[in-house]
């Protein structure tokens, strides 16, 4: 059957994937990097009971994340649990970008996948704790850097611009800046 890739972010790690679609055979993935975007956090989602995270371009940040070789049938589910309709009111877009995949050690390759892109960026909420762990559950099953990932910067839109609110770790929790700065 054929493949598509998609670039995970997110809460869409390898263990939730196979869990959220009911997927037993293996899933092909490789560490990555969205180059000169920031990982943000906007919306409320019930499900979440907290904001959930899109990415915002912005200059000399990466958001690392994996690419993942899912069926057209997955990539069809992950529509529906995203609320994609390719209509006006979607939750989230899914767009056509090209990431850096890391092939071997040391060596990237653009690579064009799908992402799913959060409609409206508005920060109302910060994420859950469960939200945050599961990013990092994500972004530590392809430990792009080598070592384990152990904070989840909080950025958003505050009054249309974009500010660093703070980060989330697995031992301390969140800590919020007194004032958010600009990002």
């Amino acid at each position: 059957m054929a493949s598509v890739k998609v670039f995970s972010y997110g809460s869409n790690g390898i263990a939730a994937m196979r869990e959220r679609f009911d997927i037993e055979e293996h899933l092909s993935y490789k560490p990555a990097m969205l180059e000169n975007h920031v990982r943000i956090f906007a919306g409320y989602s019930p499900l979440w009971e907290g904001a959930v995270a899109s990415v915002y371009p912005h200059m000399h940040s990466n958001v690392h994340g994996l690419v993942v070789e899912v069926s057209k049938d997955v990539l069809e589910q992950m529509d529906e649990y995203e609320g994609y309709q390719d209509s006006e009111d979607d939750y989230y877009t899914r767009k056509i970008i090209t990431v850096k995949e890391l092939v071997e050690p040391g060596t990237f390759v653009d690579t064009e996948c799908f992402i799913y892109l959060k409609s409206d960026l508005t920060f109302t909420h910060l994420p859950s704790r469960q939200y945050c762990e599961c990013i990092l559950d994500t972004l530590n099953e392809g430990q792009i850097r080598g070592m384990k990932v152990e904070d989840v910067e909080i950025h958003g839109f505050l009054n249309n611009r974009l500010y660093h609110i703070g980060k989330y770790n697995s031992e301390v929790g969140f800590t919020q800046r007194d004032t958010p700065t600009p990002a």
